[in-house]
């Protein structure tokens, strides 16, 4: 029997030779103790090493529990404190565990979240979604979709959920999630959205440029209005449109406006592809980047061509004669006032006079009403022709015509252009295949001479017309003031 001392415990080791072993043995004793003691040595030297691993075991097992200790209280920091929201979940939906950022994104305290089913939150097209894709997490193991989450205020969130399933170790399914807040970009698409359907769909011309005038876009109506296709603009600048109806000084305020103002806003005239003339109500606007520098310009126009046709028709027919197309008398009163003022500037005068036709009513009385209205065109056209610029002949009425002659240096210059006017009025007329002969009468008045207002300078040169009458057809006589 030996005792001995290990690892701080004592170790009681008995052994017993046995008789057949000692009987048959052929080496004397002290070589069996020798024997013995040598295997003793060995099992000790085993049981020691047994002992060591046994020992080292526990310490890694120690040391491995405290290390999965240290790693779950730091994934629950991690879990609890990433700005991220995370939300595990049963295979039937109901929160099981959840970070505290889930609750600040729903609004919810944890209290309230918890073992709430995730459905609840959703607005009906969400649920539906995701009731069908948790159906197919068991298949596919993982999924991602887009809710539409519900906050506690009742606002609506929009997040993108991305979902793995995984086992517990107790088997039960767990599904990890994560959800992503798209909220603001998701209102920021449909802004985008409306944008392009604001831009495609436009009734008005949209155009884009670069800070230097380079087209970069243009809308679906831009290319209606103008002709020009999409494509064809693209790099191109606008002025390949231009009309030719304005002047560099017309283009160089815009300019100014744009630079100084932000924005310029008016009328202009450009030109189709066809070659056609138009005209818009055309709204430039200069965008800047964060830095005040001008980066591009937003064009903005409607086509106005038919309206502005339709205006100055309204206003030719408000100012001038619908037969002649001279003008009548409102528009000859403010050219009176122009003509006058001329005439003080220059110190000249203005011859004011009136006409009346010679046998007109004959030929209106034979030939009839549109004959007489022939006849009446063809002595405007006349009339016109022997004037010069800035002289106006007006059609008062009837077969009575007025006629301002400015710039008139002497009473005989006035009296050769009036001869002038009627030796081409009496000329012969060609009306319905016959050949017509008519004159002209006519009585004149010379400003500043007689220095009466418009309204008695143009009744004075009537007044004259009746001595003009006597004394004949196709003769002119100047207003006397002994008439008045």
């Amino acid at each position: 029997m030996l005792r001995l001392h290990l690892g701080g415990h004592y170790w009681t080791l008995r052994y017993t030779v046995l008789a057949e072993f000692e009987k048959n043995a052929q080496f004397s004793s002290p070589w069996v103790e020798i024997s013995t003691l040598s295997l003793v040595g060995v099992l000790l030297f085993f049981i020691t090493l047994a002992y060591i691993s046994a020992r080292r075991n526990a310490g890694m097992a120690q040391h491995l529990s405290k290390s999965l200790q240290q790693s779950e209280r730091r994934f629950r920091r991690l879990f609890e404190n990433t700005p991220v929201a995370y939300l595990a979940l049963d295979i039937q939906g109901c929160m099981l565990d959840f970070n505290p950022q889930l609750c600040t994104l729903l609004g919810y305290t944890a209290d309230e979240l918890q073992g709430k089913k995730l459905f609840e939150l959703m607005a009906p097209e969400s649920r539906q979604v995701f009731e069908f894709k948790l159906q197919m997490l068991d298949h596919y193991g993982t999924m991602e979709t887009e809710l539409s989450l519900s906050r506690k205020s009742g606002h609506l969130l929009t997040v993108i959920l991305d979902a793995r399933l995984q086992k517990n170790k107790s088997g039960q399914s767990i599904v990890n999630c994560i959800l992503t807040n798209i909220t603001e970009r998701k209102q920021a698409e449909i802004k985008l959205q409306l944008a392009a359907r604001v831009f495609s769909e436009a009734h008005e011309g949209i155009t884009i440029s670069d800070a230097d005038g380079t087209i970069i876009d243009v809308n679906p109506t831009f290319s209606a209005i103008t002709g020009y296709p999409h494509d064809e603009m693209i790099g191109k600048n606008h002025r390949i449109m231009k009309s030719g109806r304005h002047d560099k000084d017309f283009y160089r305020a815009l300019w100014h406006s744009l630079q100084t103002n932000g924005h310029w806003q008016g009328e202009i005239w450009d030109r189709k592809k066809n070659g056609e003339l138009y005209v818009v109500n055309l709204t430039i606007s200069a965008m800047r980047n964060q830095n005040g520098e001008i980066v591009n310009y937003l064009g903005l126009f409607s086509d106005i061509t038919q309206a502005k046709l339709q205006h100055q028709k309204l206003e030719k027919l408000a100012h001038y004669d619908a037969l002649t197309d001279l003008p009548n008398r409102i528009l000859f009163s403010d050219r009176f006032n122009q003509a006058l003022a001329h005439c003080k500037r220059d110190k000249t005068m203005l011859g004011v006079v009136y006409m009346d036709l010679d046998g007109f009513k004959q030929v209106n009385g034979n030939l009839g009403h549109d004959a007489g209205d022939q006849l009446l065109i063809e002595v405007a056209g006349r009339l016109k022709s022997c004037l010069r610029e800035g002289d106006t002949v007006s059609r008062l009425g009837g077969d009575e015509f007025a006629l301002l002659m400015s710039s008139i240096e002497s009473r005989a210059h006035c009296e050769l252009a009036l001869q002038r006017i009627h030796h081409a009025i009496s000329e012969p007329y060609t009306i319905g295949g016959q050949s017509v002969k008519i004159g002209i009468s006519s009585s004149v008045t010379l400003y500043p001479l007689d220095k009466s207002d418009p309204n008695f300078l143009l009744r004075h040169a009537d007044q004259a017309m009746y001595r003009a009458k006597q004394q004949g057809t196709n003769r002119f006589e100047f207003f006397q003031a002994n008439e008045h």
